[in-house]
């Protein structure tokens, strides 16, 4: 053994590389996510788009028990500003789970900032989303269900 090592001295050399290389590469990684992470965060705050479209849904969410939240998928009321208020909020947050699920974002800042948000929207407006995966889109915001459901359970243990 002790002459395997008299025989190759970069062996520790090339090991103490790869570690290095590996370690690098993963602070790059952490690092991507979380300049992604803010780089969304400042693009939701500085867009007057979801703005107002979440000045409409928090109408909805408001009127609700006179105006059922489902309505909003029907085929009647598809184009109007409050069915596309909808879906601009859902999609939102769909595309924002798939870059959590892929570890684009980071889940933990996100949470810390938005946990209460997305909760807030999968509770009020799941009718809504049911509603559109009976009329037309099955899998319609199941990335976003996920993240919510996997955030509710995070709070409840966060309560114990």
């Amino acid at each position: 053994m002790y002459s395997f090592f008299l025989n190759h001295p970069n062996f520790f050399a090339v090991i103490l590389g790869v570690v290095v290389a590996i370690i690098g590469i993963a602070k790059q990684r952490q690092t991507a996510r979380d300049k992604n992470t803010l780089d969304f965060e400042s693009a939701l705050e500085d867009r007057s788009d979801y703005t107002a479209a979440w000045a409409i849904v928090t109408r909805i969410v408001d009127n609700r028990l006179s105006v059922p939240v489902q309505r909003w998928a029907s085929k009647s009321h598809f184009n109007t500003a409050e069915a596309q208020a909808l879906r601009h909020i859902l999609n939102r947050w769909e595309r924002a789970s798939n870059g959590i699920e892929r570890k684009v974002y980071n889940d933990e800042a996100l949470y810390e900032i938005y946990g209460s948000h997305i909760i807030s929207i999968y509770v009020y407006l799941t009718p809504y989303i049911n509603e559109i995966r009976v009329l037309r889109l099955p899998k319609a915001y199941e990335k976003f269900e996920r993240l919510a459901i996997n955030w509710q359970v995070r709070r409840a243990k966060e309560k114990r």
